[in-house]
């Protein structure tokens, strides 16, 4: 059996002081630059063959990206307890690898997953939970996790027709539940999307819809982002743009591609966020209206003969889109927190419209 180091530098930035906020005494959940730790080290077990009586038997996959596969797995147990596990094929590893840098590699994101697990913040309810990572014959890893439903894109083709407006806040407001949550303690997702969403009934017979965030492959200890990483329609205009950039702010912008998606079950108008490739983010830039970013916002928003009510009781939503989606990263200043916040204070009143 061998372990992972952790392998992410610890940085010591200043401790932010809470602020009293509203008479109503909401506190904005900033991060917490105080709970910054580093990903502990994990055990990395090798077996002969796949553990089938932990975890069963393989039943359909569920995903696939370029370097694995997720598939459903159901135990025989008298609960039929059911984990997605994500499989890394040694045969798919980079040239430069042998076994233990290819370990180390996919091991980093089972090391944050397992951070990310290990406080006890309510907001962590809307995180997948980390189960195991082993190898077998030291060639394939598995990284185990629960399942946490259909992701929320294949959910919607046959579900958004039924869902109430308050259900549609409320699957939002747990994407940024999840967001505010990692970046409380330091992390960055970089790959916020529907996809990355899975979807579930909650189990105390409510009408309520669970909401976890999965997939940490591009995640990262801190705000500070290189590169181009996560899916082009969902980020933001500086990953294309800049060599480095704030990721907390990428992945503010995301919410808000996700949001229009959640909301609406609508794209935004353009495909990347980049100027020099799509003309209709272009359009975008120059107008930052929220026409320019839905296409039919009008019968959204509310179609002739609607009344001016219910016009009014989402106005907040436009403003609300907009400040997530600023182009400039320095402008686009709302945080996780305050999100939650304005959703919290005018949800009530669009539910009832």
């Amino acid at each position: 059996m061998t372990k992972l180091r952790g392998i992410f530098h610890r940085n010591k930035p200043e401790q932010q002081q809470q602020q009293e906020q509203d008479d109503a005494h909401v506190v904005i959940h900033e991060r917490q630059n105080t709970l910054q730790q580093k990903p502990p080290d994990i055990e990395v077990p090798n077996y002969f063959k796949f553990p089938k009586s932990k975890y069963g038997q393989p039943q359909k996959q569920l995903g696939f990206g370029v370097s694995a596969k997720v598939t459903e797995y159901v135990k025989d147990d008298p609960f039929a307890t059911t984990f997605a596990v994500k499989t890394f094929r040694y045969e798919e590893k980079e040239k430069f690898e042998n076994f233990k840098t290819f370990k180390e590699r996919i091991g980093k994101e089972a090391q944050l997953h397992v951070l990310i697990n290990s406080d006890k913040h309510p907001s962590s309810k809307n995180m997948v939970k980390f189960v195991d990572f082993f190898s077998v014959l030291k060639k394939n890893l598995y990284y185990v996790m629960e399942f946490a439903g259909e992701p929320l894109n294949e959910y919607y083709c046959s579900k958004f027709v039924d869902l109430s407006k308050f259900q549609k806040l409320d699957l939002f407001k747990q994407v940024v539940c999840g967001v505010d949550y990692l970046q409380s303690i330091n992390i960055s997702h970089r790959d916020i999307k529907p996809e990355n969403c899975c979807v579930k009934m909650a189990s105390d017979d409510s009408d309520l819809i669970q909401l976890k965030i999965i997939d940490f492959g591009s995640s990262i200890m801190g705000n500070k982002g290189y590169g181009i990483v996560g899916s082009k329609h969902y980020a933001a205009p500086e990953v294309f743009t800049s060599l480095s950039y704030d990721s907390f702010k990428s992945d503010i912008w995301s919410l808000g591609v996700v949001f229009v998606y959640v909301y609406y079950f609508k794209f935004v108008n353009w495909n990347v966020a980049n100027e020099r490739e799509d003309e209709n983010f272009k359009d975008y830039k120059r107008k930052e209206s929220y026409e320019s970013v839905v296409k039919e916002v009008e019968t959204q928003m509310g179609a002739p003969g609607d009344g001016e009510d219910e016009l009014a009781g989402e106005r907040w939503l436009i403003c609300l889109v907009l400040d997530m989606l600023k182009v400039k990263p320095t402008e686009r200043v709302v945080t996780t927190g305050e999100l939650l916040e304005r959703i919290a204070k005018n949800s009530a009143a669009t539910s009832t419209v």
